[in-house]
């Protein structure tokens, strides 16, 4: 039985999901959400941060997970589409960035960060939707909230 880790980022607010189960039948195990404190001294990334780790000492057990998922504001984001000779996500992971680059010649590959969903894959295929979000933004973007 497959156990998942949903997190979700927006701002200072935060939720935590862990699943038990398959697609078909998941079962909750654990849902929290959190806000992290106003703070002039410090910055909101810094104590989201904080408040996501306190979470997680304290309920470390239930957050252990085969699979771990992050969802983040997609505003800044390029989505694009490929196709690869091979299904194994621990190839696709090793060409991925060289694979997507010339598809994304409006940022330098290093200064961004990519992650994929596999559409559909075979044996001898996959086709994947590959998400762009340059790192800068994503701490720009938690910076402001």
């Amino acid at each position: 039985m497959a156990k998942t880790l949903g997190i979700h980022l927006a701002g200072r607010r935060f939720q935590l999901v862990a699943l038990d189960g398959t697609f078909k039948k998941p079962k909750v195990r654990l849902c929290i959400s959190g806000l992290a404190p106003q703070d002039e001294e410090s910055s909101p990334h810094e104590l989201l941060a904080d408040e996501l780790r306190s979470t997680a000492k304290e309920h470390r057990k239930q957050l252990v997970s085969d699979n771990i998922g992050l969802a983040v504001d997609s505003s800044m984001a390029t989505f694009r589409s490929l196709s690869l000779p091979f299904a194994e996500p621990s190839k696709i992971e090793e060409v991925l960035k060289f694979e997507v680059e010339n598809q994304l010649p409006q940022w330098d590959i290093d200064s961004v960060v990519v992650d994929f969903h596999t559409v559909t894959s075979s044996p001898v295929e996959s086709k994947l939707l590959v998400t762009a979000v340059p790192k800068d933004e994503l701490g720009d973007r938690h910076d402001r909230h």
